[in-house]
This record gives structure tokens, C-alpha cells and sequence, in this order.
């Protein structure tokens, strides 16, 4: 199920720019520190290493960011 949502996802995108494709997690990580952002692809748990493991196998690069949301815009901080 997800590898053919994903897929076509990826799929529909504009391959010519970067592209920043966001899911919220089911499981808690620590993210607050530097240590923490940079090793949280280790950690993963369930259906978010699912998603990262079939993302591995579709995009030519993937990162694992954290991303801050407020009312008005998104930061991302890329590891």
C-alpha cells in the first residue's frame, strides 16, 4: 500500500527541483538536539522506517529533516 502511494507521489512531482516531501510520524524521536537530528534515520520505528525504506528505494537522495510548524510557514532542518 504504501509503495504504490509513494510511488505515484513521486511520480507526479517535477523531477527538475528539489522537492521536499513531508509525512508526520506515528512514532515520538528526539529531535531537539544536534545529535539527535543528525542520527534519527537510525532510530525509526514501524510504518515511519516503511516509508523511509520505500523513499530509499524510489528518490536518487533522500534526507531526514526535522520540520517546525507555526501558523503562518515551516522551517526544515536538514541533517
Amino acid at each position: 500500500m504504501w509503495y504504490k502511494i509513494l510511488r505515484n507521489a513521486i511520480n507526479k512531482m517535477d523531477r527538475k527541483e528539489e522537492v521536499l516531501l513531508g509525512f508526520t510520524c506515528t512514532s515520538v524521536y528526539p529531535h531537539t538536539s544536534i545529535a539527535a537530528r543528525d542520527t534519527i534515520q537510525h532510530v525509526l520505528e514501524g510504518d515511519d522506517m516503511v516509508i523511509y525504506r520505500i523513499l530509499g528505494r524510489l528518490a536518487t537522495d533522500i534526507r531526514v529533516g526535522i520540520i517546525e510548524l507555526s501558523r503562518t510557514s515551516y522551517s526544515c532542518r536538514d541533517r
